[in-house]
């Protein structure tokens, strides 16, 4: 019975080293192959391999920072996260995973974490390389470059350097404004490591610096050395994310589409959830026409990222251009305007809430919900025009609509007793209510506001920023804004005379040009302010810096800085810059009647003008007396003048404005 027990221990004992020895072995197996993959920059295998290694062993220090390491490049953070943390619960001073999380931080802006990790590094080695690097990455990160740059400076006297080193050292130049050093040291850095794409990339976000300091001309020839070195540096690691994302931007200013879009691909292939990415890819398919994979590229943004504001008015102005009203996409995003609509009134979140409301009206025009509030708005603000055409338009598409038949004869009884009906400047016809009159609200032409970061994820931003303007704007009957046709044609002008932005297609204020805005009227009634600005987007915080500009006196007569985050931050900054643009500019008018105890002007309640208020009338720049307004609607205003022999001296086309 002994022998027998002795026997069987044997036996298993014998298994058992077999068994460790073989597992042993291909786990080192799984690490070679993943090294070799790694070094090939073969990630995506490199990660397979490395997973192999830790199903077998998870407690594999070299399989968890292999793993880490390829799952970062590809765009696996949370993998990577997840394996530093692993390694350093085995060996809390484990230098490799210390280095590798605290660029994990770093990725996330969680700079206090980074710099908590590398300084256990530096630490122990204070002229460490490596975490000297990461260092530097931090403070350029957080704005302090100039210390970023002393502390590397300060550590190539007292520590050797890896190529990894010189790179982050050129890039600290290149962020300090010292070009010339940080493009000796790249040059040097490509000569004798040939095969190292950093810096390669290095010189190509170098180029796109200088490029977005300079002229046209030379920016062009800038970024198109940017295009090449981006593109050597891919040819050794095609999957090196940074380069990707420079390469596919920089096609992009050059029109390169077709090799953008591959690019893009690419990149979604790793990044899935990276929406700025995925933007890029919609802005690149529309540039070369292909509209069957745009409204699905649109709903995936969205979903990764609902607050994202620009790409929601993107994906709106996109769907009201090219689908139909009862589109998938349309309809998604019509119900979001309404849905954020009712919640804006409820929390008073906006100076006017209707900015989702009128966005829905685009949208989603034929239901029911919004035509409902539609009216009400109308009716709130004393719209009355707008009111009854909506109510006549409502009534022909459901002529058995008895409600909607009785709210329109209310209406039409009380326009009948409206000022411009009774003085015969509105006629009622079975299309709507016309004017028989031309209002004269302050005129403005918006520019395109400029973007202060060169190549950014959102190309058309700047477009777009003062599309939503203009959208606002032109649904407030106080101001009138440049659009339509005319608004074509003198951009069509201002492309031809101004220089060229091939990367955002934006059309920019600069002073010299603004004589061009008449042309298109051939000088007659000239276009007197227009509105310019720049702006900055970080995530979800939109600043706007805005001017507006007149033209008569060659100074801006208003500067201010507005800054909204968040939900619906696009709409918020957008309301609010135009309550701004509406308030200097000044209300004037025409007389359009001259009465025997009165006379009738063009601007009423809409232009924010009283009852008993005193108004100016000027012919050629002379003041001819003052008057008090009498009776008023939302269109016209009864003014009865105050000076003598008024009736000799007034006529139909005098000035008017309100009595500062």
């Amino acid at each position: 019975m002994f022998h027998r027990k002795i026997y069987f221990l044997s036996l298993f004992t014998i298994f058992t080293f077999f068994n460790s020895n073989w597992n042993a072995t291909e786990i080192h197996d799984y690490l070679q192959k993943g090294e070799e993959y790694y070094r090939a920059r073969d990630y995506k295998n490199s990660v397979i391999q490395f997973r192999s290694a830790l199903t077998m062993n998870p407690s594999s220090k070299k399989a968890l920072l292999g793993y880490a390491k390829s799952s970062s490049i590809i765009g696996e953070k949370k993998d990577a996260l997840d394996s530093y943390l692993r390694i350093l619960s085995l060996d809390s001073k484990n230098r490799d995973a210390l280095i590798g999380i605290s660029f994990y931080y770093i990725s996330q802006e969680k700079f206090d974490e980074a710099l908590k990790n590398v300084n256990l590094v530096l630490e122990n080695d204070p002229y460490d390389p490596d975490a000297l690097v990461v260092l530097s990455q931090i403070y350029l990160k957080i704005g302090k470059k100039e210390f970023a740059l002393k502390k590397l400076e300060e550590a190539k006297r007292k520590t050797a350097q890896n190529k990894d080193f010189l790179f982050m050292l050129a890039n600290a130049y290149t962020e300090t404004g010292k070009f010339h050093s940080s493009e000796d040291l790249l040059s040097n850095l490509i000569k004798e490591n040939p095969d190292y794409p950093e810096a390669y990339f290095g010189m190509a976000e170098l180029k796109t610096r200088l490029a977005s300091l300079e002229n046209y001309e030379n920016r062009t020839m800038l970024i198109e050395e940017a295009y090449l070195n981006s593109k050597n540096a891919l040819s050794i690691d095609k999957f090196y994310p940074d380069a990707r994302r420079l390469f596919a931007r920089v096609c992009i200013y050059l029109h390169k589409y077709d090799e953008a879009k591959d690019t893009l691909e690419s990149l979604l292939e790793d990044f899935r959830n990276d929406y700025n990415i995925r933007y890029l890819y919609v802005y690149t398919l529309e540039k070369i026409g292909k509209p069957e994979k745009i409204p699905n590229e649109f709903k995936k943004i969205l979903t990764t990222n609902e607050l994202d504001d620009i790409a929601r008015f993107y994906s709106e102005e996109y769907s009201i251009q090219h689908l139909k009203e009862g589109s998938e996409l349309r309809s998604v995003l019509g119900e979001y305007r309404m849905e954020r609509d009712r919640f804006d009134k409820r929390n008073f979140i906006f100076i006017d809430p209707n900015y989702n409301l009128m966005r829905a009206k685009y949208l989603i025009p034929q239901k029911n919900s919004v035509r409902s509030e539609i009216l009400n708005y109308y009716l709130s603000k004393g719209l009355s025009k707008e009111f009854l055409n909506a109510l006549i338009k409502i009534r022909n598409d459901d002529q058995n609509n008895f409600k909607i038949q009785n709210r329109l004869e209310s209406a039409i009884k009380k326009q009948k007793e409206s000022l411009s009906y009774l003085e015969g400047f509105i006629d009622l016809h079975p299309g709507g209510l016309r004017l028989n009159f031309e209002k004269s609200s302050p005129e403005i032409f918006l520019f395109d506001i400029f973007p202060e970061e060169f190549l950014d994820y959102k190309p058309n931003a700047a477009i777009l920023i003062n599309n939503s303007l203009k959208f606002y704007l032109t649904q407030k009957p106080i101001i009138k804004v440049i659009t339509g046709k005319e608004e074509k044609a003198i951009r069509e002008k201002l492309v031809s005379k101004s220089i060229p932005f091939p990367y955002t297609g934006g059309v920019y204020f600069f002073r010299e040009l603004t004589g061009v805005l008449d042309e298109v009227r051939k000088n007659s009634n000239p276009i007197r302010y227009v509105g310019h600005g720049s702006y900055s987007l970080n995530k979800e915080t939109l600043s706007v810096k805005y001017r507006v500009y007149d033209i008569e006196t060659g100074k801006n007569i208003t500067e201010f800085k507005l800054t909204a985050s968040g939900r619906g931050y696009l709409g918020d900054i957008t309301t609010r810059l135009a309550q701004k643009i509406i308030s200097v500019l000044p209300v004037s008018g025409k007389t359009i009647k001259v009465k025997s105890n009165s006379v009738i002007v063009n601007f009423g309640g809409h232009d924010g003008i009283t009852k008993n208020q005193k108004i100016v009338f000027e012919r050629n720049g002379i003041v001819l007396g003052e008057g008090s307004v009498e009776k008023l609607d939302g269109l016209i205003s009864e003014i009865v003048p105050s000076f003598k022999n008024w009736q000799n001296v007034l006529s139909i086309g005098d000035t008017v404005y309100p009595k500062k």
